[in-house]
Order: C-alpha cells, then structure tokens, then sequence
C-alpha cells in the first residue's frame, strides 16, 4: 500500500507535466504561426514583392518564402498534436497584401488544422489579407 500511495505521488504529476507541457506547446505554435502569416503580408507590402506560404500537409510543414531572400524562418515545423489539413500556396500580392492563392479554383485560400480534437481553420479575408481564426 505504501509503495502504492509513493508511486502515485511521483508519477501523477510526471503525467499531468506532460499533457500541460503539450497543450502550451501547441497553442504557442498557434500564436508563432499567426504571427508569421502577418509578418509574412507585412513583407510584401513594403518591400513590393510578392511572398509564399506553402502548405506542405503530407509533411506537417509551412514554408514562408520571399524571392530572392533568406528567411531564417523559412521552415515551420509543426509539433505533434497538430495536423495540417489544406495543402496548397497562398500568396501575398506586392504592395497591397491582398491574397491569391491555388488551394481550390475560385476559393479563398484557408489553413485548416487539427489540434487534438478542435478544427481551427485560419480564413483569409478577399481585399484585406487578413485572416479571421475559426
């Protein structure tokens, strides 16, 4: 019974740490990409040039580029527990930021991803850029 009531005590909290531990990474990674997306926008208007953001989801990858440019962070690796559901490219139009993208023919370009079991999708705005998260 004691040896019982000890193991509890230290293992409990080793597994209550992780599922907290895990919960923070994914929403950190939700507010890293949000914050991405808008930096991403942000380079295209003041740099006139058209940015990409490549929806890898066979890879559960994102790739932010800029032509002719390095980004340090080009490659956005997605941590487990978060599924990228849309694949495709969005792009952001030289100087106005607006969004194209090639996701499906006549639709507004959206990243779509699942995170345990939540389906948040980010739903780029026609004319702004900008993105409503659902």
């Amino acid at each position: 019974m004691v040896l019982f009531v000890v193991a509890a005590f230290t293992f409990l909290p080793t597994i209550v740490f992780h599922s907290w531990q895990q919960a923070l990474q994914q929403r950190f990674c939700l507010y890293q990409l949000e914050k991405l997306i808008l930096h991403q926008q942000q380079i295209a208007i003041t740099e006139s040039k058209n940015t990409y953001i490549d929806l890898h989801n066979d890879k559960e990858l994102i790739v932010f580029s800029v032509p002719s440019e390095t980004l340090d962070w080009k490659l956005f690796q997605l941590p487990a527990g978060i599924d990228l559901k849309s694949g495709g490219r969005i792009t952001f139009k030289a100087t106005s930021g607006n969004i194209s993208g090639d996701q499906i023919a006549g639709s507004i370009p959206k990243i779509s991803l699942q995170v345990n079991e939540e389906k948040i999708t980010y739903q780029f705005q026609l004319g702004s850029g900008r993105f409503v998260k659902k």
